[in-house]
């Protein structure tokens, strides 16, 4: 409803732009390999997403890796253009940059 909201407010809401909602892999690749599936792609949030076949959670390193190797394989199959959008989790160091700032403490990042 939002991303419909925000079309309408850009003057885009009878853009030929097609939308799913979805975070299983399976569903995913299944509405990018049907007939009348778009030339572009772009998938938001690829952390959210998982395999089945996997035990481990969404968004960890080897959920994110079969996601992404699966949606290239199909992309490639059918010479799709994918874009694949993800957020980066900093771990340890971003907590304890976080503290730092919080304290008034600076530091440089390279």
């Amino acid at each position: 409803d939002q991303i419909r909201l925000r079309a309408a407010r850009l003057g885009l809401a009878d853009a030929p732009v097609s939308l799913a909602a979805a975070t299983n892999i399976r569903d995913i690749l299944a509405a990018l390999d049907s007939a009348d599936a778009a030339d572009v792609a772009i998938i938001d949030s690829i952390q959210t997403m998982y395999v089945d076949t996997l035990d481990s959670a969404p968004g960890t390193v080897s959920q994110v890796r079969t996601c992404a190797q699966e949606l290239i394989r199909v992309a490639k199959r059918r010479g799709q253009t994918m874009i694949l959008v993800g957020a980066r989790h900093q771990g340890r160091h971003h907590r304890r940059t976080a503290r730092a700032r919080a304290h008034g403490r600076r530091r440089a990042l390279f």
